[in-house]
């Protein structure tokens, strides 16, 4: 055991040896954590693969939490909003969680801040896993509402140059 000195060179008090139950359990939970983060990490893979291929190729938003914004000057019913959905993200689609101000959204048009699944925090990536049911649903919806869109566009572009 090792003693500590005082000024004077004589041993005050000894010093304990670091628990070595501490470092065994502490060893196990960070590869306990590893292991199933990795595990968690090929999940949303997997699962961005197959959302990719049900997706048109356009922007799918599920809002999940609202946490409201308190300001003594801001407007009434502001609040910073939390999403997941599926967004280009430098030139890809890739499945993604989102933050934005939903009173900058509709009164200015303001944009979703956008992060790759992969590149969010563990713990991110496990608040969001229960809201992946619902996104998958929006998917869907989102294809059924834009379809007459396309429909009525195609049209409308038809008519136009037959008319040329």
């Amino acid at each position: 055991m090792n003693d500590r000195f005082s000024l004077n060179g004589k041993a005050k008090h000894p010093i304990k040896a670091a628990s070595s139950d501490f470092e065994t359990r502490s060893k196990v939970l960070r590869s306990k954590t590893e292991e199933r983060l990795n595990h968690l990490t090929g999940l949303w893979r997997e699962l961005e693969k197959k959302l990719l291929s049900r997706q048109q190729p356009r922007v799918v938003v599920y809002d999940y939490y609202k946490e409201p914004i308190y300001e003594s000057c801001g407007p009434p019913d502001n609040n910073y909003v939390y999403c997941i959905g599926i967004a280009k993200v430098a030139g890809k689609w890739r499945l993604c969680l989102g933050e934005y101000n939903e009173y900058d959204e509709e009164t200015r048009g303001g944009t979703i801040s956008w992060r790759p699944i992969a590149d969010c925090s563990m713990e991110e990536r496990a608040a969001a896993a229960k809201h992946v049911g619902k996104l998958e649903a929006t998917i869907v919806e989102t294809g059924e509402t834009f379809l007459p869109k396309l429909d009525e566009a195609i049209r409308e572009l038809e008519d136009r140059l037959a008319d040329i």
